[in-house]
């Protein structure tokens, strides 16, 4: 076993955050269309809450964050691993249902599996479950529905 003393950490966490960088990179640059700008992904075993700012019935400028805001609506987003089975939660705090459409990055495939999800009822949560191994999810075009 090679002693890698302070260089080796040094080299290992520049290492890390140059991949880190990178990654983000990629992750940025990927489907900037209309459809994606307000758009948020969260990844297997990840809870966010979600805050937007109300255009007409469209929710826009999604702002991200790991605990609930302390005041206004928001949603709350959890995907978790069970077995085989990926379970994701969307609770929704608006007193109007919701909806959305998602793209799903399933294990060693390339392409993006599309659709819409929803509606949510209004301060209600709602539960799906995927055979697939969906490694990470991307939500856009957020709508209030009239309930």
């Amino acid at each position: 076993m090679p002693a890698f003393g302070r260089t080796g950490v040094l080299r290992r966490s520049l290492l890390r955050a140059c991949v880190i960088a990178l990654c983000a990179a990629g992750t940025a640059s990927y489907g900037q269309n209309e459809a994606s700008v307000d758009s948020i992904t969260i990844k297997v075993g990840e809870k966010i809450h979600v805050t937007f700012t109300e255009d007409g019935s469209r929710l826009i400028k999604p702002v991200v964050s790991s605990s609930p805001p302390s005041e206004g609506a928001s949603i709350s987003v959890e995907l978790v691993k069970m077995g085989m089975q990926r379970t994701l939660t969307v609770t929704n705090g608006y007193l109007k249902p919701i909806s959305c459409r998602a793209r799903f990055k399933v294990f060693r495939r390339t392409e993006r599996l599309e659709r819409e999800l929803g509606p949510v009822a209004g301060e209600q949560d709602s539960m799906m479950s995927f055979p697939d191994p969906i490694e990470e999810i991307e939500f856009f075009d957020f709508r209030l529905q009239e309930g």
